[in-house]
């Protein structure tokens, strides 16, 4: 049962951590309002049609049009929304990798106890914890400085998300 649980949290840490691509023409839900607001504050990548790239902030996007503050010059640029096929966004993922960090530390710890735990005696006086309580107390222990540890890392990491705008016409 614990081993089934281990083996649960590890692969979900590991879903965690991928990249996301979000078809915005499939998505009815998903509009440009929504995007708009989603890429406020935020500095995107803009990916053009023709293979053009620029970096912007205060994007906002239309139907018709896509306008947005360049982030090295501060010029405004705008661009036809049928001309951009991508807008990525990269976000910082403290929360990810402090979940990725806890669960290294906790299946790290029990493998650790489960493999340097004792076969206690009883009578002999000796404090004494059997594998089980040992994986139990490593598990724990790591699991703090573990968590600590993938904060930071995922603060300095960005997970980008992609955002396709257009669907490209298929080419047999």
């Amino acid at each position: 049962m614990k081993f089934r649980l281990l083996l649960y949290l590890a692969i979900l840490s590991f879903q965690v951590n991928c990249a996301r691509t979000v078809r915005v023409y499939d998505s009815p839900s998903l509009t440009y309002e929504k995007l708009t607001a989603k890429f406020a504050g935020r500095t995107v990548e803009i990916l053009a049609s023709d293979g053009a790239t620029s970096f912007g902030n205060k994007i906002r996007i239309e139907q018709d049009s896509t306008v947005w503050r360049d982030a090295r010059s501060g010029d405004i640029t705008a661009l036809a929304t049928s001309e951009i096929d991508r807008i990525t966004v990269a976000r910082r993922r403290t929360v990810d990798g402090m979940l990725l960090g806890f669960t290294i530390g906790v299946v790290s710890g029990a493998v650790i106890g489960s493999l340097t735990g004792q076969d206690c005696i009883e009578d002999t006086g000796e404090i004494c914890f059997d594998r089980e309580e040992t994986a139990v107390l490593l598990g724990v222990a790591l699991s703090i400085p573990g968590a600590i540890i993938g904060a930071i890392g995922g603060a300095s990491a960005k997970k980008p998300n992609h955002y396709l705008l257009n669907k490209k016409p298929d080419t047999n």
